[in-house]
């Protein structure tokens, strides 16, 4: 039960929101979208009570309503698509198995490509090197290149540019 209604009272609500294509192994969600991700919303109004109503990402609802508990996971695609809602294409993982598996299939923007990346690959590396050397400190490291001190640290440690190493 969800907000006072069952299982099935869901998925048959859920189900005219989704559409499956010919061809196409994916179930669309064409209801609401989230603004900023382009995963889908799906809001309900628990029974008896028209104010209290909860949002819901139709993956993970369909996920738990179709296979099992969530918990503390992440609803992953293998599919890759935001809008897809078929059972067959979520799994779960951690937040960092998200990660690793965005990072994999390049569906983000790393390093100098990132909208707020302030350096390039070259001078990330220009960076290690010269720490390397054990001639400069990461203070003065940050003022030649224009960055903060422990920024660079993390940097030289590869808590950032991970891609790097």
């Amino acid at each position: 039960m969800i907000l006072g209604y069952t299982k099935q009272h869901i998925l048959n609500r859920l189900n005219k929101y989704i559409i499956k294509i010919p061809f196409s192994d994916c179930h669309y969600w064409i209801g609401g979208l989230g603004r900023k991700n382009g995963y889908g919303s799906f809001q309900i109004r628990e029974k008896g009570n028209r104010e209290n109503r909860k949002q819901f990402k139709p993956h993970r609802l369909i996920y738990e309503l179709l296979i099992g508990p969530i918990k503390d996971k992440h609803v992953l695609h293998k599919c890759d698509n935001p809008c897809c809602v078929n059972p067959n294409h979520l799994f779960l993982g951690t937040h960092q198995d998200n990660m690793l598996d965005m990072a994999t299939k390049q569906r983000h923007s790393l390093g100098s490509k990132s909208y707020s990346a302030k350096l390039t690959i070259p001078q990330v590396q220009e960076i290690r090197d010269l720490y390397a050397t054990k001639q400069y400190t990461t203070r003065q490291l940050g003022k030649m290149f224009n960055l903060d001190h422990g920024h660079v640290g993390r940097i030289i440690r590869h808590e950032k540019w991970k891609i790097l190493i």
